[in-house]
Parts: C-alpha cells; sequence; structure tokens
C-alpha cells in the first residue's frame, strides 16, 4: 500500500516566497485580498478566495479592495501561513488520491507546488503514474502552465522551471537556473 505523503516544510517556504504577501499596501502590508494574474482574489500566501458555491470570488464581481475585505480571513501573519499550511495539506490529500506510485519527497512536493498553483493536471499525473522518461516530464513541467489570459509571463516560467528542480534534482533554492 502506498504510503500518504505530505507537504514539506522546504516546500512551505518554496511556495511562499512565490506567493508572497506584500502587495505594496503600506497600510497593511501582504495581508489584506490581492488580485491574481487572472483577476481571482487570493490573500495571504495565494489563498484563493471563493464563495459559498465553491466559485472563484472575481475582480470583476469584487472590482475594489474594499467590496472584497468583508469576506477575508487573513488578518495576521500567523493565520496567513496556517492559512497556506492548510491549502497544502489539502493538495496533499487530493494528490496522494492521484498518484498510484512511490515518490521521494522532493518529487512530491514538486507536484504539489504544481498542483497548488494550478490545480491537479491529469497529465501531469499521467506522466509520473506511468513513470514516463524524465525528458518528457521535464518538457511538460516546463511548457506548460506559463500564460495567464493568453499572456506569457515570466513569474510562472520561472516556477515552472523552479518546479522542475525540485522534481529532478530536490533543488528547492530559488536561483532561477534552468537544467538543461
Amino acid at each position: 500500500m502506498k504510503k500518504k505523503m505530505e507537504p514539506s516544510d522546504l516546500l512551505v517556504d518554496f511556495v511562499a516566497e512565490y506567493e508572497q504577501k506584500h502587495d505594496g499596501s503600506r497600510e497593511m502590508i501582504g495581508l489584506q485580498p490581492k488580485p491574481d494574474a487572472v483577476g481571482n482574489w487570493t490573500e495571504g500566501f495565494g489563498h484563493a478566495m471563493i464563495d459559498e458555491y465553491g466559485d472563484f470570488r472575481t475582480v470583476r464581481d469584487y472590482p475594489t479592495l474594499e467590496s472584497i475585505l468583508p469576506f477575508s480571513q487573513v488578518h495576521t501573519d500567523e493565520e496567513a501561513w496556517a492559512l497556506l499550511k492548510w491549502d497544502l495539506r489539502n493538495k496533499a490529500a487530493g494528490a496522494n488520491m492521484r498518484l498510484r506510485v512511490e515518490l521521494p519527497q522532493n518529487k512530491f512536493d514538486a507536484i504539489l507546488s504544481h498542483s497548488f498553483n494550478c490545480g491537479y493536471s491529469q497529465k501531469l499525473y499521467h506522466l509520473v503514474n506511468t513513470k514516463a522518461p524524465d525528458r518528457l516530464i521535464k518538457e511538460w513541467f516546463t511548457k506548460h502552465y506559463v500564460t495567464a489570459n493568453g499572456i506569457k509571463l515570466q513569474g510562472l516560467v520561472l516556477r515552472r522551471h523552479d518546479e522542475w528542480e525540485i522534481f529532478s534534482q530536490g533543488e528547492y533554492k530559488r536561483d532561477y537556473k534552468i537544467s538543461a
């Protein structure tokens, strides 16, 4: 029986660095909600704000910070960290259900980071579960989910490459080195 895996502390720190709380405000640095690249409101370390039906709260529906603030759950740094850890444990449960193979912690963490940022990708799980060659997994990691609204974003390109570095080498440090 395959063991259930949990996110590592290294992954928590990696995701927190990418999903930085600082959003430019001088009044409540980083703790208030902010929109992501496609207009979904997030708070803390990239926690998606959803409504009672499970739909994203969007800038279209809540065009101002004042209109989204009543729905915010994050008011302290401790709450931001607790919500990130909860989100990652929640994603880990879904990843564990989708994975049919044993993985070392770094490979699990890379998949979990991707699932946290993009959702569960059937193709990624298929490649991993069928033990596809590394070159195919690298191509998938580094070429997909790098756009928002059709625009290639450097932050997403770097994150996908960093996730590949975690997957292939166990390298969690963000130095933007792109391996061959």
